[in-house]
């Protein structure tokens, strides 16, 4: 399970937020093989008086999961994952004009961990999240203003693989239900 929460509030005027959650369940079918769902939702949200801004994320994905056991309760681990994410931006630019964008997009990454067995069922972890990820994104953008309405579409696709992935280092823990320790 994993998910992030800040705020920022430098003036009166000026207060960023965000939010995210990333809950994460699975079977493990075999020793050290896990297989299961991952769900995603979030919402950021930037209240500068010159720009609003409100974007809100839904998702949700499959992932496979391998072990390997290390002495003293230490472990790596591998994961592979595909998943779909949807995201609404509405940004109020003032003088009666609008602008949103939404994107549809779908996924699959693999990254390496490493992880530490505190007690039996709960885990500490580390990992380099989207250290190789391929991502199809499609975006629709209405701006709205006096004068009309424009929109536009665009597809893209990215192929990547980075030491220093956009989402850099993630601290997670697990909780184990059930069965044996993994």
């Amino acid at each position: 399970m994993a998910g992030t929460r800040g705020e920022t509030d430098n003036t009166q005027d000026q207060k960023a937020d965000d939010f995210s959650f990333r809950p994460q369940i699975g079977y493990a079918f075999r020793d050290n093989r896990v297989v299961g769902l991952s769900l995603l939702y979030g919402q950021d949200k930037d209240a500068f008086t010159f720009m609003p801004y409100k974007a809100y994320k839904t998702g949700g994905g499959l992932f496979y999961r391998a072990y390997l056991t290390l002495p003293k309760g230490f472990f790596v681990f591998g994961q592979a994952e595909v998943n779909y994410q949807y995201t609404k931006e509405e940004n109020d630019l003032g003088q009666g004009r609008q602008v949103t964008q939404t994107f549809n997009e779908y996924g699959a990454s693999l990254y390496p961990g490493v992880g530490y067995a505190v007690k039996k069922r709960f885990h500490l972890e580390l990992s380099v999240n989207d250290l190789v990820t391929f991502t199809y994104r499609t975006k629709r953008k209405v701006d709205t203003g006096p004068n009309g309405t424009s929109e536009q579409t665009t597809r893209t696709w990215l192929l990547r693989s980075d030491l220093f992935p956009q989402r850099g280092l993630v601290f997670a823990f697990r909780f184990l239900l059930g069965g044996d320790s993994r």
